[in-house]
């Protein structure tokens, strides 16, 4: 928004050269002004958040983030997630969380005989840390998970590894702190490329 003050002045000002400069200045600092209010006032909001915005939120959840991997977007809906984990535990709010950080139709969820089957189909490994997050938070200590992340091979693909190593998360439950756990969790990380060449 350009603001100019000089409309304001009274007309025996006009074309004086001080009260000409004084305005440039004045202008300059308004402008400054409006933007920043702007500013505050879109970051009051998370869609609407900055970088400094969410960098606040992210503080104020003790989240730590990757500037390397979590995108702007991705940051946003990790803290509504966060500030969703209050909501009643059922099934039908699990599914919502799931569609929300995962999208519609990306995943195949199935509980049965005390045994939460989750296998989804992302590529970002962040996304997949925030699912077992919520998982893990919202699930009931007599029901335990399985949670798998397949990806569709191109059969066009040369697929080529490069080194692997695999890494374990085990949790366990205290009795003093009511939350859900998750006996084990195992996982691969694959480096892979497809590139023709020699391997």
């Amino acid at each position: 928004m350009n603001t100019d003050l000089r409309k304001y002045y009274p007309p025996i000002y006009e074309k004086v050269l001080e009260m000409e400069g004084l305005a440039q200045a004045e202008n300059k600092a308004f402008t400054i002004l409006d933007r920043e209010t702007e500013r505050v006032e879109k970051n009051q909001y998370i869609l609407t958040s900055d970088e400094l915005g969410i960098e606040i939120w992210e503080r104020a959840l003790q989240i730590q983030y990757n500037p390397e991997e979590d995108t702007l977007d991705f940051r946003k809906k990790r803290i509504l997630n966060r500030l969703q984990d209050r909501t009643p535990i059922t099934y039908g709010v699990l599914v919502k969380k799931l569609n929300f950080l995962l999208g519609r139709n990306t995943y195949e969820l199935s509980l049965e005989q005390l045994v939460l089957t989750l296998v989804s189909h992302t590529r970002e490994k962040n996304s997949m840390d925030e699912v077992l997050r919520t998982l893990i938070q919202m699930l009931p200590c007599n029901i335990a998970l399985k949670y798998d992340n397949n990806l569709p091979l191109n059969t066009d693909t040369h697929l080529y590894y490069c080194g692997t190593h695999t890494k374990e998360v085990v949790h366990s439950l205290s009795p003093e702190s009511g939350l859900p756990s998750i006996l084990g969790y195992t996982g691969m990380e694959i480096a892979t490329g497809d590139q023709i060449g020699v391997i």
